[in-house]
Parts: structure tokens; sequence; C-alpha cells
């Protein structure tokens, strides 16, 4: 289990941190990153069972629009 996924420059989601419990219910505002968040989850799974390195778990279209950085971690 995951214990605290940190996410930067992937999609929406720039220095985010999350601590979800065993079970989680997410709220919140329109735009937040709610889908952001769970989008990612694939692609971070194939990375860290080895099915994918990060260029191909996580393409370039998945960049933060805003940010100028071409790194994601």
């Amino acid at each position: 289990m995951m214990e605290r996924p940190f996410s930067d420059n992937i999609r929406g989601l720039v220095n985010t941190t999350t601590s979800p419990s065993r079970t989680a219910l997410l709220l919140d505002e329109n735009g937040a990153g709610k889908s952001s968040g769970f989008g990612t989850l694939p692609g971070l799974r194939r990375f860290v069972t080895g099915q994918d390195w990060v260029p191909a778990a996580f393409r370039s279209t998945d960049l933060t629009k805003w940010q100028t950085q071409p790194m994601q971690r």
C-alpha cells in the first residue's frame, strides 16, 4: 500500500503529497485535482512493477500546462 504518494508536474498536480487512510472519500471543488490524482495511479503502478520506465509510464502530454520544467516527479 502506498503510504504517502508525491506528484509534481503531472497533469494539474504541482508539489502534491497525500496521506490516504485505508478507506478514504475524496470530496473537493471542481478542478481541485481529484481525477488527476487517480489518473496518475496506472502509470505509477506500471513504473513500480517494472512494466514501464518513467517516460513510457508518464507521457510528456501529462505535463502540467503552466509549468516550464520538463521533469515529472
